[in-house]
């Protein structure tokens, strides 16, 4: 395993270990760059493992036929082969902890310099070019230089520091999806649970007609509208994505401490309720909650293209197109309950430009993850894990080209870009080709 090295001028920085820097890192270090990752946990895994964000939202294409195509492979298939070998997947959930070891064995495997515990707190710029971060940790802090760089913090932290502009939040209001602490309940009569599952379902959706009768009550104050609830990897234990925390500006500590104790006052009044009103908690306990909230949606790049709901639901495809997408836009409401879903066409999908990891005007910085340039919509759609880890192997794959070829973003020849990412195992196949 390598670790930062005090002084050392990088070929890469990538800001941010969640799976998208993760994957810009492994994809940059195979191609020969000399990278150092930086993350603010102690660990990686990002929004997976620190916010226990799961399953995996669906990655595959269904063809008429019931077969099914995963579109999106490469670093994210490796992730999955090595939580397979530990036990660590019943696809799409999987073990948040193993998930830890595995990106730790990623890290080890593909020779990227790790440096932990530290959050991105400036930019040294010079005629548009970045020539190293500042970054800070308790009682250290440190100029790191690089060539490169790539902002996988998840809240374009990097890009903003660097005087890059960015949007934020919905067009009309600037308000962003809210922000949700997840929680798992163990102990679980799983029998009991899924016999009565089935004819729970109320007008909005598991439960509501309990959930409502408790908030008229005033037993329950979070405002999400029924039960999401998905398996884990063990037995007798539910994971619950269910603390709709609003008003949370991820850029903001103060929205941010009270998001995370409101979201403790909902999840004890939830364990109220399951143990109370549905069959087979009577005996349940809380197992684990999140070490911090799982962030839906910050700060994006202005880039050199947005992509738009427009390509998003007509399943528009590009000729520098670098990732497979087909999640539906999924926008929880940002000021109250429920949640509006468009879907793309089905046996679709359309594609993520190479051209919206680039902030405009980018001399040496791209983008990946969830922050890349979109409107709000097409946002809500690409924000998922498994395509934010497709977008962190493409721009980690661009940066080793560009450093080889000492050219701008702009300046890349996407389609040396797409053959090198499908000879290194990802897919970027058509429909119907």
């Amino acid at each position: 395993m390598r670790y930062y090295e005090d002084g050392h001028a990088y070929d890469l920085v990538v800001a941010g270990g969640g799976l998208s820097g993760v994957a810009a890192a492994a994809a940059a270090s195979r191609l020969g760059v000399d990278v150092l990752l930086i993350e603010h946990m102690q660990f990686l895994g990002g929004m997976a493992t620190a916010g226990l964000v799961n399953p995996w939202m669906p990655y595959r294409l269904r063809e008429r036929d019931g077969a099914s195509e995963e579109i999106i492979q490469g670093i994210f298939k490796d992730i999955n082969r090595r939580l397979t070998a530990l036990g660590g997947l019943k696809d799409p959930v999987f073990h948040p902890h193993l998930l830890k070891m595995v990106l730790n064995d990623l890290a080890d495997s593909h020779n990227f310099a790790l440096l932990c515990g530290v959050i991105v707190t400036g930019a040294r710029v010079r005629k548009g070019r970045i020539g190293a971060v500042e970054v800070a940790g308790k009682s250290w802090k440190r100029v790191i230089k690089g060539r490169f760089f790539i902002d996988a913090t998840g809240d374009a932290d990097l890009a903003a520091s660097a005087g890059f502009p960015t949007d934020y939040g919905r067009e009309e209001d600037g308000a962003v999806q809210p922000s949700t602490l997840n929680f798992r309940v163990c102990g679980v009569d799983m029998e009991k649970f899924n016999a009565w599952r089935p004819g729970a379902k109320g007008p909005k959706g598991l439960a509501s007609d309990i959930i409502d009768r408790w908030r008229a009550e005033g037993r329950l104050h979070c405002p999400r509208q029924n039960l999401l609830i998905f398996n884990t990897t063990w037995s007798g234990v539910l994971h619950f994505n269910q603390t709709r925390l609003l008003g949370v500006d991820p850029r903001d500590p103060v929205t941010l401490t009270k998001g995370y104790s409101d979201a403790l006052r909902f999840i004890g009044e939830y364990l109220e309720l399951l143990r109370s009103e549905v069959p087979g908690f009577e005996n349940a306990d809380l197992q684990e909650i999140a070490p911090c909230p799982g962030i839906r949606e910050s700060r994006r790049i202005v880039a050199e293209y947005m992509l738009t709901e427009d390509d998003v639901l007509s399943a528009r495809k590009f000729d520098d197109g670098v990732v497979r997408a087909n999640y539906p836009v999924d926008i929880h409401n940002p000021t109250g309950g429920g949640t509006v879903i468009k879907r793309v066409p089905e046996g679709d999908n359309y594609e993520i430009p190479y051209r919206s990891l680039i902030p405009r005007n980018s001399v040496n910085l791209l983008v990946a993850g969830r922050p890349i340039g979109s409107t709000h919509v097409a946002h809500a759609s690409l924000r998922v894990m498994p395509i934010c880890t497709g977008i962190g192997e493409a721009a980690g794959t661009a940066a080793a080209l560009l450093l080889r070829g000492k050219k701008r973003p702009a300046e890349l020849d996407t389609e040396r870009l797409r053959s090198t990412l499908v000879e290194n195992g990802q897919n970027l196949n058509r429909p119907g080709t």
